[in-house]
């Protein structure tokens, strides 16, 4: 009765394990799409075994001369045809908003895809500034952070700590 009970637990575990889907976020202008993102998000991808999407931003509220959406998109689009694992979103773009932050778009995305775990990739330079992204507190609640290293740049530790960041 005992292994029959742990067999049918061990059965329901790996069920949810199976159909607990895992994304990477990865947003970004991608003004243009480079090699660069590609590799980290291939690496993340590799990592995490999860499929990336790229968030394509809106309007980025640092940049202010920035390619047409649709030219951004077509450009992503064509840059990742090759692989299974990296998808072009034009999720937030579908917004109805001129300007998006992070925390806006993941509470979308945690409304359409309940049933999936969210990560979000980011660089050694934004977690450098992730105490000042809007929301931050509600933000590392809603996703898992993980971070690639920059060349020149030092993995701010405290940051990292406080928002229970992944470097990889």
């Amino acid at each position: 009765q005992l292994l029959y009970i742990e067999r049918q637990r061990n059965l329901v575990f790996n069920y949810l394990k199976i159909n607990m889907e895992e994304i990477i976020l990865f947003g970004g202008s991608f003004d243009p799409i480079h090699n660069e993102h590609i590799k980290v998000a291939l690496e993340a991808s590799k990592h995490k075994n999860a499929k990336v999407w790229f968030l394509l931003a809106k309007s980025p509220a640092w940049k202010n001369d920035v390619t047409l959406e649709e030219d951004r998109f077509a450009m992503l689009s064509l840059a990742l045809k090759k692989y299974d694992n990296l998808i072009p979103s034009d999720f937030e773009l579908k917004l109805n908003k001129s300007t998006t932050y992070t925390i806006e778009t993941v509470y979308e995305l945690k409304n359409a895809f309940p049933d999936i775990k969210f990560y979000y990739l980011i660089g050694a330079d934004q977690l450098d500034k992730l105490h000042m992204w809007k929301d931050i507190e509600e933000l590392k609640d809603l996703v898992s952070f993980l971070c690639v290293n920059r060349d020149g740049y030092i993995i701010n530790e405290e940051n990292k700590e406080l928002f229970g960041v992944e470097v990889l």
